[in-house]
């Protein structure tokens, strides 16, 4: 289940606080973060689904849109791969499911943060997950399902404009018969943008978590070409998400400290 709050302050207040930390240059910042949540009873499955997930995601969309600077994006970008695995340390192991899943970017995205979360998140729910990061085109992802030859392809995209590339690897992996039988799944922000081919593979979803659940539940599901819905698709939750204007204002006013909400 998917909650709004931890408890003491609603999610997108402590989504807002995570990236402001970590676009300061204060790693230590964004550890006592981590670990005052961890000590307040947050899971941290949750914490990396609900706060470093789309905290990534923001920092791409911040940076596509030039509302921060190359440095203090590198620097959040250390920052959150660093709470990565420190989360991914205190994950509890789950048995294998028997998927075999190959994870990667949506092409001309350069950062891969979101796919680098969410190859934690598989791999803590039992998943072996190969992580392909981005920079793969075409010719290099169909290599790699050829020779890897995993039961699952996800495309992980954190802006709508990445949609379309998807769309085309999309129909270029499923015209491809060099490991026709593969499972595409496409997850992410990109996800968000309305118009576009509805060539989104066999799954879909906005949530890292729903789609690990469409993932386990449903290997044999394949598209049908033709149909007006071609493939099982979870619809964006109830998750506040953060606005690249908002932390904009956030870094301009230095976001004042608020009360604790009960």
């Amino acid at each position: 289940m998917r909650r709004t709050s931890t408890g003491q302050f609603p999610l997108d207040f402590l989504l807002e606080r995570f990236v402001h930390q970590m676009l300061r240059d204060d790693p230590s910042g964004v550890r006592r973060m981590l670990a005052e949540a961890v000590r307040a009873g947050c899971d941290p499955t949750w914490l990396l689904a609900e706060i470093l997930w789309p905290a990534a995601e923001c920092l791409a969309q911040l940076r596509h849109d030039r509302l921060v600077g190359l440095r203090a994006f590198n620097q959040a970008t250390r920052s959150l791969v660093q709470a990565a695995g420190h989360l991914d340390a205190r994950l509890p192991a789950a048995g294998p499911i028997g998927r075999r899943v190959l994870i990667l970017t949506a092409p001309g995205e350069p950062g891969d943060l979101g796919a680098y979360v969410l190859s934690i998140l598989a791999e803590a729910a039992g998943v072996a997950a190969l992580f392909a990061g981005a920079g793969l085109n075409a010719t290099d992802v169909l290599f790699a399902l050829s020779h890897l030859q995993p039961d699952a392809l996800v495309i992980h995209g954190s802006l709508p404009v990445s949609l379309p590339a998807a769309e085309t690897l999309v129909a270029q992996v499923q015209a491809s018969r060099w490991w026709p039988q593969v499972q595409i799944a496409c997850v992410g922000a990109m996800l968000n943008r309305p118009e576009g081919l509805a060539q989104r593979g066999d799954l879909s979803s906005h949530h890292p978590v729903e789609l690990l659940e469409l993932l386990a539940l449903c290997p044999d599901h394949r598209a049908v070409p033709g149909l007006e819905a071609p493939g099982l698709s979870m619809p964006p939750g109830a998750t506040p998400s953060v606005h690249a204007q908002a932390i904009d204002d956030l870094l301009r006013h230095y976001f004042p400290p608020r009360p604790h909400v009960n």
